[in-house]
């Protein structure tokens, strides 16, 4: 299945591809011009992290110990990853909010945001809700797009159930 999405900004995206031009009519059907190739995903959130070990196994490992791996199997979802190089930045602080299992659960679920927002439809200033309950505010520099403080360095990567954007840091919600 192909999902297409329609954001607030006007642009149109179909599994993070952008659609540059709709709607020519054709004797037997309907042409849109993309500007790259489609490629199909079967593999969910939880399963990518899961078998994409020498960037993710930290956030994986903290998925796992949390049990919240298997909840980014279901639904849909956009996930802001940060690799095992922003997880060694904190592992100073690791053990102290590992200890605080509320607030270890609540780091992993400020990553995740409902819904699939491909780099097309994020926006300067936009807030976005995450499972954590409260917002993440993107920011568009140039060419570079921001979760708060943390550079997206992968965009637009589909999935079965939504996508993921590599990011260079751990999102710290408040407290």
């Amino acid at each position: 299945n192909l999902t297409a999405h329609r954001y607030a900004n006007q642009k149109y995206v179909i599994q993070g591809v952008n659609i540059e031009s709709g709607d020519k009519i054709v004797l037997n059907g309907v042409i849109h011009t993309i500007d790259s190739v489609l490629m199909p995903s079967d593999v969910s959130i939880s399963e990518y992290l899961g078998t994409h070990e020498t960037n993710f196994a930290d956030l994986y490992a903290a998925l796992v110990l949390e049990g919240f791996e298997n909840a980014l199997e279901f639904g849909t979802y956009t996930l802001f990853a940060p690799r095992d190089d922003a997880f060694a930045q904190i592992l100073a602080n690791l053990p102290t909010i590992a200890a605080d299992d509320t607030y270890f659960k609540k780091v992993l679920m400020y990553h995740v945001v409902p819904g699939v927002w491909f780099s097309a439809g994020l926006t300067d200033g936009m807030s976005l809700p995450t499972l954590a309950g409260t917002n993440l505010t993107i920011s568009v520099q140039g060419s570079g797009v921001y979760v708060k403080t943390a550079q997206v360095i992968e965009a637009d990567v589909p999935l079965s159930n939504g996508c993921l954007h590599v990011i260079d840091d751990v999102l710290s919600p408040p407290k």
